[in-house]
């Protein structure tokens, strides 16, 4: 129990330095490129138009363990509208989504969804933006959008 506790604490708190559950939203490509190489090793860029951009990179967490991670980014007028992240399914991103949502003070409602032994809801409404989250051929999908 104490190290489920330490590690939502210190999730709780790189949570609270990233600032918010989304980060891209209302980005441009420059800055989430900036910004994803900075995150992962190996970042690279799968499919680019003037309106969308696929990333995919190897993210580590404060265990050293790697996560292969990919992103499909939308714009409209060179600014993020709408994105998902694509993690593998474990405890480690449901606990993260679980914190970033908390700290966002997100409203959840849907079904539940269980990611090893940690339950996170289908949809969550924030402030600004949108959340809906499903799995997919083994994969968590993060579809994150803007309000309209």
């Amino acid at each position: 129990m104490l190290s489920k506790f330490f590690i939502t604490t210190c999730l709780s708190f790189i949570a609270l330095l990233s600032g918010t559950a989304q980060e891209w939203l209302g980005k441009s490509k420059t800055e989430i490129r900036t910004g994803i190489t900075g995150k992962g090793v190996g970042a690279e860029v799968l499919s680019e138009t003037d309106s969308t951009l696929a990333l995919s990179c190897e993210e580590e967490d404060e265990r050293c363990r790697k996560f292969d991670v990919y992103y499909e980014f939308s714009f409209k007028d060179e600014t993020c509208t709408s994105y998902q992240r694509i993690f593998p399914l474990h405890s480690y991103w449901a606990i993260t989504l679980q914190d970033q949502i908390t700290l966002d003070e997100g409203e959840g409602s849907g079904e539940e969804l269980d990611i090893d032994g940690e339950s996170l809801q289908t949809d969550y409404l924030f402030e600004d933006y949108t959340l809906h989250l499903s799995i997919q051929d083994g994969k968590l999908i993060a579809s994150f959008q803007l309000k309209k």
